[in-house]
């Protein structure tokens, strides 16, 4: 009985990194910083037929999107100060220009207003 549920142990420890790898597991993330009034709303595509809209601002600085296919976004920054928008995924490309080669990321300046779309990255 004993060796059973050392067997039992052993088989879930390393099925851990292969479920690890599920793009579930690792879903997409859309965060943004800044002084003042500054808002994001995106209607996120998950593929079901039905948009799910989420807001970002001050007081809430971040979502994630595990099953996402894509998503519309458009942004206002009113105030005094930058807006930066940092985007992490594995499966959607990223919109901005980034000067920096790992990160997707964007600063707007103060009055700042656009939109951005996230969309899947090719195949391979």
């Amino acid at each position: 009985m004993r060796n059973w549920n050392l067997m039992l142990l052993v088989a879930a420890l390393t099925a851990g990194p292969a479920l690890a790898s599920d793009t579930s597991a690792n879903p997409s993330t859309v965060s943004a910083t800044g002084e003042g009034g500054w808002e994001i709303i995106c209607h996120v595509n998950t593929g079901g037929g039905d948009d799910t809209v989420r807001i970002l601002n001050s007081g809430k600085g971040s979502f994630s999107l595990a099953a996402a296919r894509g998503a519309s976004c458009s942004f206002t920054k009113p105030g005094k100060t930058a807006l930066t928008i940092l985007i992490q995924s594995t499966t959607l490309r990223c919109p901005f220009k980034s000067t920096e080669s790992d990160a997707c990321k964007q600063t707007f300046e103060k009055g700042a207003a656009g939109s951005f779309d996230l969309k899947p990255k090719p195949a391979h």
